[in-house]
């Protein structure tokens, strides 16, 4: 299973820009995905937060099996997380 974590913050337009991308490409692979997204100010994510580091808003960790394998530090398109998706594919067939 392959699960994406999505780090950004209310105030960041380019963090709400990233959502739907992210919502729409997991959508269309619900069995494959799974989204959740970390809001860096929430007291609650400073686990998180200390074990990815992220460095820019949003932050988009891929993780498979818990492990990260990617990371994307800014806006990521929909076209570059299903070519990172395929590749993932095609390396535990």
């Amino acid at each position: 299973m392959v699960e994406l974590l999505k780090f950004g913050a209310e105030w960041c337009d380019p963090c709400q820009k990233q959502i739907p991308v992210l919502e729409e490409f997991v959508a269309d692979r619900p069995e494959e995905i799974t989204l959740t997204h970390v809001d860096v100010e929430e007291r609650g994510n400073t686990e998180l937060k200390r074990r990815f580091e992220p460095r820019a808003l949003p932050t988009t960790v891929v993780l498979v099996d818990d492990e990260p394998v990617k990371q994307f530090n800014g806006f990521v398109d929909r076209s570059t997380l299903e070519e990172t998706f395929d590749r993932l594919g095609a390396q535990s067939a």
